[in-house]
Parts: structure tokens; C-alpha cells; sequence
């Protein structure tokens, strides 16, 4: 067992096996990854890294198991834990330099690695299926124990007959049923507190009052993850707090004009061949943040260095970012928030501005961003189970999602006359939301998701800059839209509806939770 300090922990407790992997150059490289990519150029505190991230999310998952273990009636097996906590060990190990801004430029490029398109999540897998070739013997894994590992990494459920029938270990790292995990609370808490900002959410509340319960509409006999009613505060805290942080750090326009200079450096670099990207991903180890002061150094060393590179990288050196001209946020339904690319969104304003002006493409860039909850364009707390003291509450959504429909029919009957089920869904009460205020009509819709547009400028000539931003007027009134700001719909749970509420303790379709009954600081009055 080994201790690391942390300034979030305060103490990490690392387990032997879990040493090997830390002390592998694969692992070491994280430590040469900022975990906001380009922000430190904006919040110059925000220099925390994705190897310290990796640790904090190995020590929440952590903390989960041993709280969940205690539950079942029987404990899960050492080689079970392992892989789950080994996955939030790793669940990173696959970013490259300046992490998902890298992979834009390798998608944009369509630069491809043995005929497939590069993401992290695949390259950890075959980053860590190698490193594991090393030092299986020392971690104690065998094959199929890595195939989990890979599984749980790409969001993937483990093809393991005890993570398909506990389910909710796949929830744990990277949750897909309502994006509440380790890897999320992590970094949420990790980059507030290192930008200054002080958002405080509590993780360990949240995790210390899960419980497991088991579904009696999925006939798959699975069993998923609920949470406390007393922690939904703490729940929503963490969904809004990551709200927040995406508007006022991961894109602001500061964040994004950096951005664009750093992919625009990175796509000279390939294009004057400085780098080969297929050549550094097939090195033992992957490149890191510091690729860009080795592109510096390779064109000062050109005899003849190229002008644009030049010009871009000289924009590091005297912090000259573009001027944004034009942003606002949209929450109405229109073509702009469409399902479909930004980069087809984007391009397709680009065109208009081009027809209606006379500036050329290279002068200006349209940006367009998508600010979402964490479960698509929905309401991530329509996917969240809530227990009191002996009932758990599945949201509609949830069942339609994770029930099964022969299942439901086979059991109508029984469900009728044990009344288990109520006939029409049913809210809990008092309703709360993010700012401790009901929202007025509970019937009106829910916007969860919000589309941000920038518009940037690389000249300092004003009238390009006055006709790029009528230009960009001109299509929002195309559009029906005014430049007024819009808000994202804040985070509430009085619109919920809750069709199966499942007694723990009573229902004999849940005989196993006559075994594990709530944790006892479960079982508290207060909400």
C-alpha cells in the first residue's frame, strides 16, 4: 500500500497492484497532459494534469466498491474490484497532446491509424492491452480480466457474466445510464478548485449514499445503481456545476480562440510534415502536451521557415489570440441547435458570411458549441433512480429505457393486486431545483441543452469587423433569432414522473434486498 498527497483527498491510498501500473512510462506520460488543454493560457493556476485526475477517480471508485460491496449478500470477488478500479486507474491513459482538442485535429484531417478513426477511448485500450503484456503478471490480470477493462474504458458493458448481472459496476467509472461517475465528480470538483472558482460539490456524499436494488421490469434479473432523496441536491449540484464550468472555462472564447491557433499549428505541422501522427502513435509511448515545443524547435531550425506556422506560433510568444466579434447562446429549436455536427453547423454560417461579404475563409472562423447536462439534449435525472428509507423510485423514462416490455405484461396481474405500482405516474414532493426555487409551471418544457456561437476575426481592420458582425446578424434574423442571451433551463425535478416505486424491503419480486437492507445512513428523516 502506497499514500499520495492530494489537495482534493487529502489522502490517496494506493493498492500494490495498482503501483505497476502507476510506475509504467504509459502511465508516467499523463503527467505531461493538462487536464483543461488550453485553458492554462487563460486561468494560468489551471496546470493540474490528467495523471493526478487518474488517481482521484481510482480513489472515488474506490470508496464506491467498498460502500456497495458492503451490500450484497455476498461480497464481490478481488478480481472484480480490480478491474473496476484498474479501469478508473486507466480510463485516461488513451488522450493525446492537449487531449480532445487532438483528436478535432485528427478527425478534421481525417488522419487514421490502421484504417480506423483515432479516439481516446480505443487507443487506451490498445495502449493499456500492451503495457499489460509487461506487467500482467505483477498486476495480476489475465486476458479476459483486461477485455473488462477495455470494456468498462469505451463505456462498454464487460462481457463477464457478474458485470452483466451487477450491472451497476459498469455505472461506476462511466455512467451511461445518467452521467453520474467517479471520472465526472473528479474532474468537475479538480478544475473548479484549480481556476479558483470554489464550486464545491461532495462526492463522497453522494457515493456513501448509493444503494443497490433490483429491477423487477427488466428481466435480465440486473442490478443498477439508485441514490439517496437527501443526496439530490448534491446530484443536481453536480450536473449544473458542470454546466457551469463548460460556460465560464471549457468554452468561453478566450478557451476557444487558443484553440484555434493551437489546431491551426498542429494541422501546419502536419501539413509541412513536421510531424507524422500514424509514426508517434505507433511509438511504445504516446505523444504529450510537449509536442508543441518540439514543433517550435524543428522551425527554428529550418533554413526557410514557413510564414503562417511562424505567425501562429509567434501568437503563443506575445499572446495575440483572434478578436471575437460576435457571441450569444440559443435555446430555441432551429437549425443552429440541431443533432447534427458543429463543424457542419458552423461551416454552413461560414458560407452565408461569405456570400453576403466579400472576406475570405482564412480571415475568419465560425465556432459553434453545445452545452448539454450530460445525457444528451434530456433531463439527466429522468434517468436517475431516488430511495428513501425502504422505496426506490424509477423515473418513466428509466423504464421505458431498462424495463422489459414482456417482462411489465407478464407481471401486470400481480402488479395490480399488490398495488406495487401506482396506475399514473407520480411526482415526489416538495419539488427542488438548482436554485432552491420551484419552477413556476410545472408543465412547461425543459431546455437541456444550449448552443453557444462564436464568431472570430485574425485582422484588426474595423470594417471587417463591422461587416462580419452585420453579416452575422443578417442569417440569426434569417433564422427567426435575436442577439438576445438565452439560458439553459436550470436543473430541476419537479417535472419528473415516477411510474414504479419499488419497496425495497416488501416486494416479492425484490427478495434479494430482504438480505442487504439500506445502509443506515440511509435510513435518516432528513431529506
Amino acid at each position: 500500500m502506497k499514500q499520495f498527497r492530494d489537495p482534493i483527498y487529502n489522502s490517496i491510498e494506493i493498492e500494490n497492484y495498482a503501483i505497476f501500473i502507476i510506475n509504467s512510462p504509459e502511465f508516467q506520460r499523463l503527467r505531461h497532459l493538462r487536464q483543461l488543454g488550453v485553458v492554462y493560457l487563460v486561468y494560468p493556476s489551471a496546470n493540474h494534469t490528467r495523471f493526478e485526475h487518474s488517481l482521484g477517480v481510482y480513489h472515488l471508485t474506490k470508496i464506491a466498491l467498498d460502500h456497495l460491496n458492503a451490500q450484497l449478500p455476498e461480497s464481490l470477488s478481488d478480481r472484480v474490484t480490480k478491474i473496476v478500479k484498474t479501469a478508473a486507474l486507466v480510463h485516461d491513459i488513451g488522450h493525446g497532446p492537449f487531449s480532445h482538442l487532438f483528436e478535432q485535429i485528427l478527425h478534421k484531417n481525417n488522419i487514421k491509424l490502421d484504417g480506423k478513426q483515432i479516439c481516446h477511448e480505443s487507443i487506451g485500450c490498445d495502449v493499456f492491452r500492451k503495457m499489460m503484456q509487461r506487467i500482467k503478471m505483477d498486476v495480476g490480470m489475465d486476458d479476459h480480466d483486461i477485455d473488462c477493462v477495455c470494456s468498462l474504458i469505451t463505456g462498454q458493458e464487460a462481457d463477464d457474466e457478474t458485470f452483466k448481472k451487477y450491472f451497476f459496476l459498469n455505472q461506476i467509472v462511466s455512467n451511461s445510464v445518467n452521467g453520474l461517475d467517479t471520472d465526472k465528480m473528479d474532474y468537475l470538483l479538480r478544475d473548479s478548485r484549480s481556476v479558483g472558482l470554489g464550486l464545491t460539490i461532495d462526492p463522497i456524499r453522494i457515493l456513501k449514499n448509493q444503494s443497490i436494488f433490483k429491477y423487477p421490469k427488466d428481466s435480465t434479473g440486473k442490478y443498477y445503481l439508485s441514490s439517496s432523496q437527501k443526496t439530490k441536491f448534491d446530484i443536481m449540484q453536480v450536473y449544473h456545476t458542470r454546466y457551469i464550468l463548460t460556460k465560464i472555462i471549457y468554452q468561453t472564447s478566450k478557451s476557444i480562440a487558443w484553440d484555434l491557433i493551437i489546431l491551426y499549428i498542429f494541422e501546419q505541422a502536419i501539413k509541412f510534415k513536421l510531424i507524422d501522427i500514424p509514426t508517434l502513435y505507433k511509438r511504445d509511448v504516446l505523444p504529450d502536451d510537449r509536442i508543441l515545443g518540439y514543433i517550435q524547435y524543428l522551425h527554428q531550425q529550418m533554413d526557410c521557415p514557413y510564414k503562417q506556422l511562424q505567425n501562429k506560433l509567434d501568437v503563443l510568444d506575445y499572446h495575440n489570440t483572434p478578436t471575437v466579434v460576435f457571441e450569444t447562446s440559443i435555446t430555441h429549436n432551429c437549425e443552429l441547435t440541431q443533432n447534427i455536427s458543429s463543424d457542419i453547423r458552423a461551416q454552413k454560417i461560414k458560407q452565408f458570411i461569405q456570400d453576403q461579404t466579400e472576406l475570405q475563409s482564412n480571415l475568419f472562423e465560425v465556432v459553434i458549441s453545445d452545452i448539454k447536462y450530460g445525457v444528451k439534449n434530456q433531463n439527466p435525472l429522468d434517468f436517475l433512480p431516488i430511495h428513501n428509507k425502504q422505496t426506490v423510485f424509477t423515473p418513466t423514462k428509466f423504464a421505458e429505457q431498462y424495463g422489459s416490455k414482456s417482462k411489465l405484461q407478464s407481471q401486470s396481474n400481480s402488479t395490480n393486486e399488490n398495488s406495487q405500482y401506482p396506475q399514473t405516474p407520480v411526482r415526489l414532493m416538495p419539488p427542488v431545483s438548482i436554485d432552491n426555487a420551484a419552477t413556476q409551471d410545472m408543465l412547461m418544457p425543459n431546455i437541456f441543452k444550449e448552443t453557444l456561437l462564436y464568431v472570430f476575426i485574425y485582422t484588426n481592420n474595423l470594417f471587417s469587423q463591422n461587416q462580419l458582425k452585420e453579416s452575422i446578424q443578417n442569417f440569426l434574423l434569417s433564422q427567426n433569432l435575436n442577439n438576445n442571451e438565452n439560458s439553459i433551463q436550470l436543473l430541476t425535478d419537479n417535472c419528473l414522473e415516477y411510474n414504479d416505486i419499488v419497496p425495497i424491503t416488501i416486494s416479492p419480486l425484490l427478495t434479494t434486498h430482504n438480505n442487504f437492507p439500506l445502509p443506515e445512513d440511509c435510513k435518516s428523516d432528513d431529506k
